[in-house]
């Protein structure tokens, strides 16, 4: 008699536990993404927990309709900040270090300088070759006569006085600039954090204060690392490239000035010009680095049963030093390709002359793209690969029209091969 009432109680339990369930999925399964507070006329997504009692409801099927309808965003629905990982840790590295210019250098000025670099900025971002992580750009100048730049991770930049004064052109200004965004795209900052003490996270907030100000000091007085002072200078030429089609000609000349300085015993450190970084190899570095990029940007698509696209791969430009060949390449994609799986990523790309080349995975950093409004359903995200292929005289002779299908594959042994993506034109 107990087992059938305790069988009894298990069955109703499961009903009311299926209608509870259904009762939680409803708000999943309708039509409507949007959902506002008709008192506070605050805009919620319908994925969320916390929206607003019936009563005080009104639902909007597009972002456009409601924001028409004078509804503002929700700070928690829609993040303000980039969805990257480690982003609150980067902004206090960030604030820290610009704590540390602001105690060693004037306040920042406006006219002319800092409106001319504000500018000149929002121009190399807007035209940035690879997919920004979303950071709030800021361009800034302070009055000084060092010729120094400074980086802050997440987004402000300090030019000084003394730096604009010695640079004789457009295309200098931007390749300074576009070195200084490369430092805080790629996370240079972070980075060289992360590899200087154990763990980022320590449970004394007075232990990590004061690693941040000592980090941030040496940043700004010392500078980052000489490979990273390369791969900024790279991503600046690239940057010239993509906009401009220009080789190296202008960031090298301003490096030559920052040289010349030098010579004279003039004291430089910091920014664009690390008291750690070898202006003469750096210099040597340009002159050595060609640049390839695809104008305009090639893209092709993935498809099923010719239905709508639900992801792309562009290619965005090709690097040749020193013999290797790199192919930049930013992916889109619903879903994330396991290429940070066990196994070795690789990427075929067959040309309409029957050639095949074959590209294995160099590096991959992981980007989370924060859709714009989050108007998406799933998470987007991007992927900016880089792909090695040595023993090459230059750049591989790949063009926008000559692909014919790129296939990312999977290989778990060297002798076995899973495609894991296919884009055509």
């Amino acid at each position: 008699m107990r087992g059938i009432r305790a069988a009894i109680v298990i069955i109703l339990a499961f009903f009311s536990l299926n209608g509870n369930l259904d009762a939680q999925l409803a708000g999943f399964r309708t039509p409507f993404k949007y959902v506002g507070n008709i008192q506070s006329h605050l805009l919620h997504l319908i994925y969320y927990h916390h929206l607003p009692p019936d009563p005080l409801r009104l639902n909007f099927e597009t972002l456009d309709e409601a924001l028409t309808a004078g509804y503002r965003k929700c700070p928690i629905c829609f993040p303000p900040t980039p969805l990257i990982p480690g982003y609150d840790f980067e902004r206090r590295l960030g604030m820290e270090t610009a704590g540390i210019v602001n105690y060693y250098y004037p306040a920042p000025i406006n006219e002319p300088y800092t409106a001319k670099l504000q500018k000149a900025g929002k121009e190399i971002v807007s035209q940035w070759p690879l997919p920004l992580k979303g950071y709030h750009y800021s361009f800034l100048a302070i009055k000084s006569e060092e010729v120094k730049a400074f980086s802050c991770a997440t987004g402000l930049i300090y030019v000084t006085t003394g730096l604009m004064d010695i640079i004789e052109s457009k295309e200098e200004l931007d390749m300074v600039l576009a070195h200084e965004v490369a430092h805080i795209e790629e996370r240079h900052a972070m980075n060289e954090f992360q590899s200087s003490r154990e763990p980022i996270y320590e449970n004394d907030p007075l232990y990590v204060a004061n690693r941040l100000n000592e980090f941030g000091r040496s940043l700004v007085l010392v500078g980052y690392t000489d490979a990273h002072e390369r791969e900024a200078d790279f991503y600046a030429l690239a940057y010239g490239m993509h906009r401009y089609g220009v080789d190296h000609t202008s960031l090298s000349l301003v490096l030559q000035k920052l040289q010349d300085i030098q010579w004279r015993d003039i004291r430089v450190g910091g920014g664009l010009f690390s008291g750690r970084s070898n202006l003469e190899g750096r210099i040597l570095a340009l002159r050595e680095t060609r640049v390839q990029a695809f104008q305009p940007k090639a893209t092709y698509y993935r498809r099923h049963d010719n239905g709508p696209s639900d992801a792309r791969i562009s290619l965005l430009f090709q690097k040749l030093y020193h013999g290797q060949v790199t192919l930049y390449t930013s992916i889109e994609s619903e879903e994330t390709f396991p290429f940070n799986s066990q196994g070795r990523g690789q990427i075929v790309i067959e040309t309409t002359e029957n050639k095949t080349y074959i590209l294995d995975q160099d590096n991959i950093s992981f980007i989370r793209k924060p859709p714009e409004g989050m108007e998406y359903e799933t998470d987007h995200h991007t992927y900016v690969i880089a792909f090695e292929k040595g023993g090459e005289e230059r750049p591989l002779p790949i063009t926008r029209d000559s692909i014919r299908r790129i296939t990312l594959t999977k290989s778990q042994t060297p002798l076995s091969s899973q495609p894991i993506a296919v884009f055509v034109p």
